[in-house]
């Protein structure tokens, strides 16, 4: 399995993206996890410009203003979606991994460094 997780601290330039495309494209990730992706909505379009293949999966939570915002991302033909749970601060996915069939939770969590969040 592999998987990487990136504090990408926004997503509105074109180069942060092409730069994250390439990272995955590299190294061939089977899961990522995208934190303050600054993003109030994202779409399958732009989750496919990121993405090295067609194949994948994706659930989001949206930031609010500019704050927060997360994406969880998988290759489909590794790993089979069985639930998920969506907050502000965290996505959950459960499912199995391909071929072998072993269960899994994956957790993307983003907390805010202010504590009284």
């Amino acid at each position: 399995m592999k998987l990487i997780t990136w504090n990408v601290r926004g997503m509105g330039s074109g180069v942060k993206c092409s730069s994250i495309r390439k990272l995955f494209r590299i190294q061939r990730v089977e899961v990522a996890f995208l934190q303050e992706t600054k993003k109030e909505s994202i779409t399958e379009a732009e989750i496919g410009r990121l993405w090295y293949e067609d194949k994948f999966e994706f659930r989001a939570s949206d930031a609010s203003g500019r704050s927060g915002g997360l994406i969880t991302i998988w290759d489909k033909s590794k790993f089979y979606l069985e639930g998920c749970i969506i907050n502000g601060r965290f996505i959950l996915v459960e499912g199995n991994w391909i071929p072998d069939g072993k269960r899994s939770i994956l957790m993307n969590m983003y907390a805010p460094c202010n504590s009284s969040e």
